[in-house]
């Protein structure tokens, strides 16, 4: 029997064919990259095919990012993290 954390893990883990160390390290500056009440209300879950996706709390938060802010940060990220040569954002509640 396995503890449903290690089964959610996996699930996540195929779904969004991830590397969870890349996931984890754009978190690493998520903080500085996306500012502090951004980053507060939102997670980073997972990088593929040159997509990062972050997940947000609200539909309001939602539309505020890829409206307004999501052109910014993903500049930011683009200039913190030119190795992995980001190509866009999806925010996901």
């Amino acid at each position: 029997m396995k503890h449903i954390g290690e089964v959610i893990k996996k699930v996540r883990s195929q779904l969004l064919n991830e590397n969870p160390q890349k996931a984890f390290s754009f978190g690493d500056k998520w903080d500085k990259v996306a500012g502090a009440s951004v980053a507060q209300r939102t997670r980073v879950m997972g990088f593929k095919q040159k997509v990062l996706y972050v997940k947000v709390e609200s539909p309001a938060l939602l539309n505020e990012l890829c409206n307004f802010k999501k052109e910014t940060i993903l500049e930011k990220l683009k200039t913190a993290y030119p190795e992995h040569k980001i190509r866009d954002i999806k925010f996901v509640i």
